[in-house]
């Protein structure tokens, strides 16, 4: 629901209410399903335009969302030895005000603050049913298990960013980014506090900033180049997860409230152009750009083998993975495509994407690192009828993290098609075959199957051969 006032001609304030609910919902890459999930979010929108000839525009918003969730293993094989139930309360809060302001023709500045608080609680009751040979007991226990252990992690940030035109054809941004991150643990489970004793409130002071200068070397042709240093603290699974499975795999996930801020200095180059051209082809566009990322007390998961398996003490697999901070690693790549326009109808395009991890301190790769991707694609559109077939490559995935434990990818290949006519004004018809030869395949970053019958620890497929149609009519 939404109710908005215009306070003047310059002024409006606006309200959202929102509510989602979900039953049921089954999910094949985590170990329980969402029996239920209630979640509410209220949102309050501020816009004044043209307060001066200095502040040209302020927009204030301010939210709240509070969502109720529970999660069991009734539909699961391990029920047959222990039944679980989570109940979790999730909380966030936040706001931003910022002031676009132009003293200047050239010259555009922003600034403001803003706020994001984010707590969660709740717990999980196991009902153990049999041992571990398998007989049942002759009375389940029952066991209480602290899941967020009633946490919290605010952010309170300052910021403020420049745009200045040098010329027409030179620009230059920058910005600065303050934060101020404050966390607590407020209910700790003994063997997490056992683990760290010097559990408190902690607040960190980070410092981001970017500088980049974009210049138009022709009327169709651009140059950027770029530099940014991004702070980001961990996260509250980073902080405070103990002994649950939280990632794609089945290892049980032990947080670090002691985690440093990872840093991440980047550098940028980009260039993209058009041409147009009179006998051939009828235009040319291109794009490419490349960064090179140096990464300080980068976090990751990775083995610990100072650390046992919680609960269910005789699945696999035994090692147990704590997020910790590495020093030396960073992470490379580039993006290229090209368009051409030809025969008045038709168009094609190609991209390449590409990226290299390393991880110096465990010499390996870092996690989750995609594989080397390509797309060609061919369209054709005239005023009543378009069609587009697109072609991926995806490649082998080799490059992986031993300390991760994460596994080797098979390269795939796929094709889709999509047609569509427009019988009239602003109405659009089409049908799309996805996966034409339906390939078997799963890309490198999915979840495997968990705790799901007749599947062993195995990835999770992509989607195979299918069929849509649509229709899509624009007021």
């Amino acid at each position: 629901m939404r109710l908005g006032y215009n306070i003047k001609d310059n002024q409006r304030i606006q309200a959202h209410w929102r509510q989602s609910y979900g039953r049921d919902v089954l999910h094949a890459g985590l170990p329980m399903d969402t029996d239920e999930d209630n979640s509410s979010i209220l949102s309050i929108d501020y816009k004044f335009s043209k307060v001066n000839d200095f502040i040209e525009e302020i927009n204030a918003k301010a939210y709240y969302s509070y969502v109720d969730h529970i999660m069991s293993n009734n539909r699961r094989p391990s029920f047959m030895m222990t039944g679980a139930i989570s109940t979790i309360d999730a909380t966030t809060a936040g706001g931003k005000v910022e002031f676009k302001m132009k003293p200047t023709e050239k010259w555009i500045l922003y600034g403001g603050l803003d706020a994001l608080l984010i707590a969660r609680d709740g717990g999980r009751t196991r009902t153990v049913k049999r041992n571990m040979m398998g007989d049942l007991l002759p009375e389940p226990m029952v066991f209480q298990d602290k899941v967020w252990q009633d946490s919290y992690v605010n952010d309170y940030g300052i910021f403020a960013e420049n745009k200045y035109a040098f010329s027409n054809k030179t620009t230059l941004t920058a910005g600065v980014r303050y934060d101020l991150v404050v966390s607590d643990i407020q209910d700790p489970e003994a063997d997490f506090q056992a683990l760290y004793t010097d559990l408190g409130q902690r607040e960190e002071h980070n410092v981001s900033a970017t500088v980049s200068v974009k210049h138009k070397l022709s009327g169709n042709n651009t140059l950027e180049v770029a530099y940014g240093r991004g702070v980001r603290s961990a996260n509250m699974i980073e902080r405070y997860i103990n002994h649950f499975s939280v990632g794609q795999d089945p290892f049980e996930y032990v947080g670090n409230p002691n985690l440093d801020a990872e840093v991440n200095n980047q550098f940028e180059i980009g260039f993209k152009g058009k041409r147009t051209f009179e006998k051939g082809i009828d235009a040319l566009k291109y794009s490419i750009s490349g960064y090179y990322s140096i990464y300080e007390n980068y976090i990751v998961p990775v083995v610990d083998p100072t650390l046992d398996r919680k609960f269910n003490p005789t699945a696999q697999p035994q090692e147990v993975k704590r997020f910790i901070n590495i020093d030396d690693a960073y992470k490379t790549g580039f993006e290229a495509e090209a368009n051409i326009e030809f025969a008045n109808y038709f168009n094609f395009n190609t991209a390449f994407s590409y990226v290299y991890t390393r991880n110096n301190d465990l010499d390996g790769s870092l996690p989750l690192t995609p594989p080397f991707i390509t797309r060609l694609g061919l369209g054709f559109e005239k005023e009543k009828f378009w069609a587009n077939l697109d072609y991926t490559i995806t490649s082998k995935q080799d490059e992986i993290s031993t300390s991760f434990r994460e596994i080797e990818t098979a390269g795939y290949e796929t094709l889709d098609l999509r047609l569509g006519v427009k019988p009239y004004k602003n109405v659009q018809l089409g049908v799309a075959v996805l996966n034409v030869f339906d390939a078997t395949y799963n890309n490198h970053l999915n979840f495997s199957f968990t705790n799901q019958a007749d599947f062993g620890r195995v990835p999770i497929n992509d989607p195979g051969r299918n069929f849509s149609v649509f229709a899509n009519y624009q007021f």
